[in-house]
Formats: C-alpha cells, structure tokens, sequence
C-alpha cells in the first residue's frame, strides 16, 4: 500500500524545501519508534546517501513507498524533533492541496485532464500521461508545481 497521490504530491513539491531543511540526526530514533523506518532501512538510508542532502532524498523516497498514516507520523516525528517549521509546511499544504489533474476514459482511450495556470483544461493522450507520470515518479523538476509539469 502507497501514499495517497495527494500526499505524495505534498512531499514532491515540497522535495527542495525538505532537503535543505531536515536534519536527520534527531530523526531517526522517532522514525524507527512509530516504525517509518527500520534498522535496516536507516543503515541503508545512511550507507547508499552519502550527503545529508542524499539521505533526505532517499528517506522522502522511503516514506512514500509506505502507507498513507505515515505521512501524518512523519510529521508528528518532525514536531517531536523541534522540526514543527518543517511539519507546518507539510500541513499547510494539505489544507490548500486542490489536485490540477483527474483522468477520465472516452470511448475506451484514456486521456488526461489538466488545467492550465489560468483553468483552461488542457488534453493529453496516453503517451503523454506516461511521459508526465514518469516525471513525476523520477522526481526530475523537484518541487516544481504538478501542474507546470505539462508540455503544451
């Protein structure tokens, strides 16, 4: 079970932010407590990181391979840390998050339906769905909007 679309959204918008701002050190005991992470998972977080830059990158990668409730223990485990800067924006987000994309199916092809900074729908075909979702799964733009990942 994955993360919610939503929430992965969050945290991929947010991935700059979050890589220059956690610091791991304090982190890693609470993750472990409400089971975001194994031992074994921060051993390999830490050995395949390298930078502390690195190992953010590959704990967010971590967290949203994990189910959904983590997200609110991630940032529970922020606020535990004197991280509740952090966690805010996190939450923040959450309460203003208004999805830009939604997929419909039209004479069996499945097109995608995206708006435009001024909410002039935009349609794309399927290969253009993989090509973005593909974007978006490699984490190419960083914390680019989800929206201003469409290629007109």
């Amino acid at each position: 079970m994955r993360m919610t679309d939503e929430h992965e959204a969050i945290l991929l918008d947010h991935r700059e932010f979050l890589v220059k701002t956690i610091q791991l050190h304090s982190l890693w005991t609470p993750l472990r407590a409400c089971r975001i992470v194994t031992e074994y998972d921060e051993e390999e977080i830490r050995q395949r990181g390298g930078t502390r830059f690195r190992m953010v990158e590959k704990l967010l990668d971590h967290l949203v391979k994990r189910p959904d409730a983590d997200f609110y223990q991630f940032c529970d485990c922020l606020r535990k840390t004197n991280q509740g800067h952090v966690s805010d924006v996190l939450e923040k987000s959450k309460q203003h998050y208004r999805p830009s994309t939604g997929i419909a199916h039209t004479n069996h092809v499945v097109y995608l339906l995206l708006t435009d900074e001024s909410g002039v729908p935009v349609e794309a075909d399927v290969a253009l769905l993989q090509l973005i979702l593909n974007i978006h799964r490699h984490s190419i733009f960083g914390s680019i909007p989800r929206h201003r990942h469409v290629f007109y």
